[in-house]
């Protein structure tokens, strides 16, 4: 039996590749005799380096960077020089789980760690990055990491602002003059499943602020910080950033990057499963198993365990999706071939099963192997 492993991190609990690496070994405590790969997955969140490491020869490079609230940490991002390429996650520097949750705060934080991640691979001579856009701790629009590149974001007195959300509104001037010079002769690519867009009900403050920390009242100001950059940015590039799909992601982070980098804006899903040739090897397996945190109407609207179900679908290859929380989909939204599995074998509170993800998922895989042995059998 040829099986292939290739879940997505379970959110603020187990990367990608913990996860991929407690199913396999659960399947094996089963007693489970079949060959195993792990393959994990991303859509431009947490995994996507380590998921391009699995498909490519590359090097994890660490360097020092600000956290978001401005902290001094290392953070890790993959570099293939044969291909002058660089791929950063911006949650490595501005991610929510490296700040505790008494203390998130979109006003306050910041994506200027993820633009010193960018500086360190244009030092690298890097001519194409890729940056996957999702987990962030903030709602800045990017201003952070433009900063970190030589952007200079000025107020009405042409004093200049920190990038952080709650000087969005503040902002009356775009100065570019002292940018790098390298962003020009380097491609940049923004991986992310996510279609929100920059502004409005469904846009990066009203959506996404809210789980970073955010009160009704800071989302509003928020909205009305985006606004007034979208304005700025409209006035300064000529493009309208707000109408791009996908510009909402983290924070707005994804639109910020097509207008300070000239990025174009990505399926992260799509451009992850092509490097590692997943299609292919599914082609090949007996049988998948895959999932993520929470298994929701959003991850089967075309994130990368989506993707994953449609690839196994096409060659009629059966899975197993494990998740945190199944709910939503277990009784709707059936798939021919596919059986959902909760990883919470108890009532419990959200906390206790991120805290025990790495248990829950090996235990849960142990008896997934106890069942694929007695099909084996049959």
């Amino acid at each position: 039996m040829k099986i292939i492993v290739c879940p997505s991190g379970f959110k603020e609990s187990l990367s990608s590749s913990d996860v991929a690496e407690k199913i396999r070994q659960g399947l094996l405590s089963s007693g489970l005799k079949a060959d195993i790969k792990t393959i994990p997955i991303s859509d431009g969140g947490r995994g996507t380096v380590d998921s391009f490491l699995k498909a490519k020869k590359g090097e994890k490079i660490f360097c020092s960077v600000r956290n978001p609230l401005g902290g001094r940490i290392k953070a890790a991002y993959g570099i293939f020089n044969n291909e002058k390429l660089a791929v950063i996650e911006m949650a490595a520097a501005s991610g929510l789980e490296l700040i505790p949750k008494e203390r998130r705060n979109p006003m306050k934080t910041t994506t200027f760690g993820a633009g010193e991640m960018i500086k360190d691979a244009l030092k690298r001579n890097c001519k194409k990055i890729i940056i996957g856009a999702g987990d962030s701790a903030t709602v800045d629009g990017a201003t952070g990491m433009a900063q970190a590149i030589g952007y200079r974001f000025l107020d009405k007195t042409g004093r200049q602002l920190p990038g952080r959300g709650e000087n969005l509104v503040r902002i009356e001037k775009i100065d570019c003059s002292k940018i790098d010079k390298r962003i020009k002769d380097c491609e940049f690519i923004v991986a992310t499943d996510v279609k929100n867009v920059l502004l409005g009900e469904k846009g990066a403050s009203r959506v996404f602020a809210p789980q970073k920390g955010a009160t009704p009242q800071m989302v509003e100001k928020l909205e009305k910080g985006l606004s007034n950059l979208n304005v700025l940015i409209k006035k300064r590039f000529k493009i309208d950033i707000s109408k791009i799909r996908g510009s909402g992601a983290a924070g707005g982070f994804a639109g910020g990057c097509v207008a300070f980098l000239n990025a174009k804006i990505k399926s992260g899903a799509e451009i992850i499963l092509e490097n590692l040739k997943l299609e292919k090897r599914i082609e090949n397996c007996d049988f998948v198993i895959t999932g993520e945190g929470k298994i929701d109407r959003q991850t089967l609207s075309g994130k990368a365990v989506f993707r994953v179900l449609k690839i196994a679908e096409k060659y009629k290859k059966p899975v197993i999706c494990l998740g945190g929380d199944v709910s939503e989909v277990a009784g709707k939204n059936r798939r021919e071939s596919v059986v959902f599995f909760s990883v919470v074998n108890r009532a419990m509170p959200l906390s206790e099963a991120i805290e025990h993800g790495s248990e829950l998922v090996f235990e849960t895989s142990k008896n997934v192997g106890k069942i694929l042995g007695w099909l084996k059998k049959a």
